[in-house]
């Protein structure tokens, strides 16, 4: 996990140093919104409450596929 995650506590995060990385943690989409006019999606993080935003992060959504999260997106069979 990089710096600028760890680091993170509100807002929408458009981190500079995953674009061209590959998936690098489990998380869990939860939703998706706009903040001051910039999409994101709302992801839940496996770190517990003390991360982030409530165990929560805002991550910028269409830009450029941001951290590859469209790229590994899978779902359960039940």
């Amino acid at each position: 996990m990089t710096q600028e995650f760890l680091a993170y506590e509100s807002g929408v995060l458009i981190p500079t140093d995953c674009q061209d990385k590959e998936a690098f943690e489990s998380v869990l989409l939860v939703g998706y919104g706009i903040e001051d006019e910039t999409p994101y999606w709302l992801i839940k993080f496996s770190l517990g409450t003390e991360f982030g935003d409530q165990g929560y992060i805002k991550l910028a959504r269409n830009h450029s596929n941001m951290c590859h999260i469209a790229s590994y997106a899978y779902y359960p069979v039940i």
